[in-house]
């Protein structure tokens, strides 16, 4: 069970009433809500950091799906390998991903994003050698989007194991959530319509 109950929906304010209800149903957003001044910014970081990039969205994955096995977060794992399935990602590759930088399965594009994911996990900043490798090969764009990614996932790693978020049961399919997804009003929200 959460360190922190969920909030009682009906006594949020208006605006965050509607981006719970169309948000996924995630307990993280449940918590997440209780910060009421914050929580409509922190989705629209998500939603930027998973659908608005130019990145290469299975690098990308990969970089997360191993950021979230060495930090231990389980929950982030489980939902962030439900999107990379979601993004046409094998299980093959999911597995090679949550190996990280030492999986040979991994393309040499593939092992040096895992590696940046490694090792800001353990500092602030990476290696030269890691940054110098990404930096010749991806545009300044990707590799921000990159490096912003990994942080906003170090953060919600955070929220989740200082407040004891719980996995859904079942999880959330967020491939099929996607798939399944009320796009006319997801634009609304983007636009500041809804």
């Amino acid at each position: 069970m959460a360190k922190v109950p969920y909030p009682d929906i009906a006594s949020l304010e208006p605006r965050v009433q509607m981006m719970v209800a169309v948000a996924a149903p995630l307990n993280l957003i449940k918590v997440m809500a209780h910060a009421q001044g914050n929580v409509e910014s922190v989705l629209r970081l998500s939603d930027a950091v998973l659908n608005r990039g130019v990145l290469n969205p299975v690098l990308r994955q990969v970089a997360l799906i191993r950021l979230c096995v060495v930090m231990g977060s389980d929950y982030e794992r489980t939902l962030l390998e439900s999107v990379s399935v979601g993004e046409g990602m094998s299980q093959s590759l999911i597995e090679a991903a949550r190996e990280g930088s030492a999986s040979a399965k991994l393309d040499e594009m593939q092992r040096a994003a895992a590696r940046l994911a490694e090792e800001l996990n353990q500092s602030v900043r990476p290696s030269s050698e890691t940054y110098d490798y990404l930096a010749a090969r991806l545009s300044v764009r990707e590799l921000i989007e990159l490096v912003q990614a990994i942080g906003f996932y170090l953060m919600q790693a955070r929220v989740i194991e200082t407040f004891g978020v719980e996995l859904e049961q079942p999880p959330v399919d967020l491939a099929r959530r996607m798939e399944n997804a009320d796009t006319e009003g997801l634009q609304a929200w983007r636009n500041g319509t809804r």
